[in-house]
């Protein structure tokens, strides 16, 4: 489709994607920027397949809202066209991703909500099974740059973030990378606290079983111990802010190892691109500067993405 402010378009057509080959690394390094990552063990066939799909379900989209005026999202909640985000909004999120990450992405489909949405949330992205993502954000942002202690621009860099990091399918640091881009040192800090949706049932369960306990107590006279329930109140808050701290190491020992051996202004966009295992992995090497070069080596032969990340990163 045509690139407009106010229109869906992805940047490959069909054709234009199965005439991608993996020897072609400076058009799969062009889809890189536009935040098109390769996927973890993606070789160019599914990774062909998944740009087809995705492809495939912005054009659908956008031929829907030409024909019928709107779409439904979930649950009848629907878009128009008035709604989409215009590019300019995009712009400076985009110039965020790209000054840390090294990615741009015009292409994913915004949509203002005026409902849909929970009471107290600026905004979040989906995905489908296919591969296709796009955001939402609250209808407020349209003509204001915050709401409550949401920021615009902090909202769409995160979910930017989570939306090129899709294909790689890691939750570990998911999150840390999104956060890493917040105005906040304290979301910075915690932002990686919750890796899934189970992490906040865990932490609000055993807050209402001493909500419950408190109350039984004072309206039923009983005498439970109540310092049992405030332990185990505590319990997951403080696993959440240790294995919060210990990604965290995982993710600055690899960023101080590869600051020895290489420009540390593209070391961020690297490990945007690695696994957790990955990240792990290089924080572990001594400071060995042709050790890690080897690793670097070896990633390039078994995976596609590395041959991506060595020829833009480490060898440009």
């Amino acid at each position: 489709m045509t690139k407009n402010n106010n229109k869906i378009f992805f940047p490959l057509n069909k054709t234009e994607i199965k005439q991608l080959n993996e020897t072609d690394l400076d058009a799969l390094i062009e889809l890189d920027k536009q935040g098109l990552l390769i996927g973890a063990k993606e070789d160019i066939n599914s990774y062909k397949q998944r740009l087809l799909n995705i492809e495939k379900d912005i054009v659908s989209l956008g031929h829907e809202l030409q024909e019928k005026g709107r779409i439904e999202l979930f649950n009848k909640v629907y878009a128009s066209e008035k709604d989409i985000i215009n590019t300019e909004i995009l712009q400076e999120a985009k110039q965020q991703t790209e000054s840390t990450y090294n990615f741009s992405i015009n292409w994913i489909p915004g949509f203002y909500l005026s409902k849909g949405l929970g009471f107290l949330t600026g905004g979040c992205s989906a995905t489908t099974e296919s591969g296709f993502t796009f955001f939402l954000i609250r209808s407020s942002f349209s003509s204001s740059k915050k709401w409550l202690w949401y920021s615009r621009n902090e909202l769409l860099s995160h979910e930017l973030c989570h939306s090129a990091r899709t294909a790689i399918n890691d939750r570990r640091l998911e999150e840390f990378f999104a956060y890493k881009l917040s105005t906040s040192k304290l979301r910075k800090y915690l932002g990686n606290c919750f890796q899934g949706t189970y992490d906040a049932i865990l932490l609000l369960t055993p807050i209402f079983l001493l909500l419950i306990i408190q109350l039984i107590n004072t309206f039923f006279f009983f005498n439970l111990p109540i310092w049992i329930f405030w332990i185990i109140a505590a319990v997951y808050p403080v696993f959440l802010l240790i294995r919060n701290q210990l990604y965290r190491n995982y993710y600055f020992k690899a960023r101080k190892k590869l600051n020895a051996t290489l420009d540390n202004k593209l070391v961020d966009s690297i490990l945007f691109r690695c696994t957790s295992e990955e990240i792990i992995e290089i924080g572990k090497f001594d400071n060995n500067s042709k050790e890690l070069m080897k690793w670097f080596k070896a990633k390039e032969e078994k995976e596609l993405r590395w041959k991506v990340i060595n020829k833009r990163f480490i060898k440009n």
